[in-house]
């Protein structure tokens, strides 16, 4: 239950956040917005908030007459006289009117909707607690001749409401790392830690070979070596010099929060002199900055997540494409919610950097070239400015629609996979739910 509804906490905020960033450009360069949703329909209540400009009538005015007059010189001048009057009024400047309207559901009238409409709009907050949407006008075709229409925009203002939602993606994940780093965050450490920023340092265990006593003993990936046989170990080095060769061991190592023992005997292995248990370590801990040196650890990092993923991303879709089979670390919404949850166990601190993993992969995620997703539309204006003419909004529309299809059909597959690996505790979960 609890990885659950923190599964949904954390999609829902990286969602909320990738729509927001697509509402606040939207407003601020003039495109038009319908709704702007927290959470997906149906729609629980709604404020529908209307502006109106009302030109203000004249509050004052003014008359002033000035009298010019020639002078006579002799008998021939004639004496003229004019008068000029100049009517001076003083208008105040247009003011807008802000309305608020609450209703429940789709309750309100149709034409209150269509009412100023191009400067009206609907913030909702609907039951399925998923992150948020934002509808902007005219943003699937329609409404032509709406000034405010999103087809009818520039190209580098459409481009912009598009990277909006990417952008914020990526600057949430600099915020939470940058708050992480002040907090401390698990880091590797090495040669160039400085000491003094180091806390609570561990050794991890970050990879099991195949077929080994690690593997057949039940050793995982970020078990905590607290002890070989009975003696406190700080770091790797005291790991090193603790096992022996053709030796058994026994491991004290923590488990979520849970010390268990665990006993070890080196095996010879392929490519390998002398016989081994299997394991590769690092040493970790709890690395804290100051307040400027967390926003510059935060930048840094989200830089190099960054990187890394777009490299995952990379040799994911080579081995795709040159060998038709894709990794087994792949993982959909069910795999994402089970590591959620065991990294919900770890800690806060853990789940912050969780979090903004999955906000860069989301930022990335969209980014990409594809039909349906932002890159996919930004593609579409590329090629539009390239050929100096819209694409027909059909076309478009059948392009984008088939994209969202495929994307279905993955999910569908990638689902499949993980319930056929974590399926029976995750399903478990859900049926403890009714």
């Amino acid at each position: 239950m609890a990885t659950i509804i923190v599964f949904i906490l954390v999609l829902g905020l990286l969602v909320f956040v990738h729509e927001l960033g697509h509402f606040v450009s939207a407003r601020k360069l003039g495109v038009g917005v319908e709704e702007f949703g927290f959470g997906y329909p149906p729609r629980i209540f709604g404020v529908l908030v209307t502006k109106k400009k009302i030109l203000p009538a004249i509050v004052k005015t003014d008359e002033i007459n000035i009298e010019l007059q020639d002078t006579q010189i002799d008998e021939s001048t004639e004496l003229v006289k004019e008068t000029i009057t100049e009517v001076i009024r003083e208008v105040d400047e247009p003011k807008t009117i802000k309305k608020w309207k609450w209703f429940w559901g789709n309750k309100i009238k149709p034409e209150e909707l269509k009412q100023d409409m191009d400067d009206a709009m609907i913030y909702s907050l609907n039951l399925l607690p998923l992150g948020g949407f934002v509808k902007i006008i005219g943003e699937n075709g329609g409404q032509d001749s709406n000034p405010k229409n999103f087809a009818n925009q520039p190209a580098w203002k459409r481009s912009l409401v598009l990277l909006a939602g990417v952008i914020m993606n990526f600057v949430f994940a600099f915020v939470l790392l940058s708050i992480g780093f002040l907090l401390g965050l698990p880091q590797t450490i090495d040669q160039n830690t400085p000491p003094e920023k180091i806390s609570k340092q561990n050794v991890v265990i970050v990879e099991i070979f195949p077929q080994s006593p690690a593997e057949e003993q039940g050793l995982k990936t970020n078990d905590i070596i607290v002890a070989i046989d009975g003696a406190k170990v700080k770091n790797t080095d005291e790991v090193f010099s603790k096992l022996k060769v053709n030796q058994s061991v026994v491991f004290t190592i923590e488990r979520n929060k849970q010390e268990q023992e665990i006993k070890l005997s080196p095996k010879l292995m392929p490519d390998h002199k002398d016989p081994i248990i299997g394991i590769a370590m690092v040493d970790t801990g709890i690395i804290k900055y100051g307040f400027f040196g967390s926003i510059w650890q935060g930048l840094s990092a989200t830089i190099v997540l960054s990187y890394r993923v777009l490299e995952a991303l990379y040799s994911l879709l080579f081995n795709l494409i040159t060998q038709g089979k894709v990794s087994a670390d792949l993982s959909g919404p069910i795999g994402v919610a089970v590591i959620t949850g065991q990294v919900a166990q770890m800690g806060f601190i853990y789940l912050l950097q969780f979090a903004a993993i999955l906000s860069i992969n989301l930022g990335i995620i969209n980014i990409l070239p594809f039909p349906a997703l932002d890159g996919g539309r930004l593609l579409f204006i590329l090629i539009e400015k390239i050929r100096r003419k819209k694409i027909s909004e059909k076309i478009e529309g059948i392009v984008h629609n088939s994209g969202f299809a495929l994307l279905m059909l993955l999910i569908v597959v990638i689902t499949y996979r993980d319930l056929v690996r974590y399926g029976g505790g995750f399903l478990e979960k859900i049926k403890g739910l009714f």
